[in-house]
């Protein structure tokens, strides 16, 4: 290879890394400002409501939920919980690597946690679990979209108000479970 072309490739890649790097300090410039607005307007009110909202996210909630709802084996829906169970597997695997490389830390950073990845905030876990199990619930469920849709935004809204998360992780979170949530309903109808 020409000691020309090498320069020029080498040049090319290093506007890609510039470009990138620009864009992703313009997502993180949001993303704090973001936080700051929601720490100044904190309302004592809403962050009661929505600390209690942001608990259907949880995991152990979800855990509950699929070892009731297997016992109902014969039922026609547990193909959706087959979905879900599969979802929560796929999706804590990736979002555990995904946290272990970014390493990004919380807007209010928490005591730490047992669980280490856990103290990391991108990807929003909650934000792609109830992504995940609305999109999968109302593909199965049409007349339940909206409702299901609703309660999901909320959830991840609460997780940027409460300051677990950034506006980006909330978004990556929920982007992943919709993604998941439709390749699972191909794959596994």
């Amino acid at each position: 290879m020409p000691l020309g072309n090498f320069k020029q490739m080498l040049q090319k890649m290093i506007e890609k890394m510039v470009e990138k790097s620009v864009l992703l300090n313009r997502i993180m410039l949001i993303d704090e400002s973001v936080s700051v607005f929601m720490e100044k307007n904190e309302n004592p009110w809403c962050s009661k409501i929505l600390g209690s909202l942001t608990h259907i996210g949880d995991g152990p909630v979800w855990i509950l939920f699929y070892f009731c709802a297997l016992f109902y084996h014969n039922h026609p829906f547990i193909i959706v919980v087959y979905q879900l169970i599969a979802g929560e597997i796929l999706g804590l695997l990736i979002i555990i690597v995904i946290r272990y490389v970014v390493k990004r830390a919380r807007p209010q950073p928490r005591k730490s946690s047992i669980i280490h990845w856990n103290n990391y905030s991108f990807p929003s876990q909650h934000a792609y679990r109830v992504a995940l199990a609305a999109t999968i619930a109302g593909l199965w469920c049409a007349e339940l979209t909206p409702a299901l849709f609703f309660v999901a935004a909320i959830v991840s809204f609460s997780r940027i108000y409460l300051l677990k998360h950034y506006l980006s992780d909330v978004i990556a979170g929920a982007s992943g479970g919709l993604v998941c949530a439709l390749i699972l309903y191909n794959l596994l109808l």
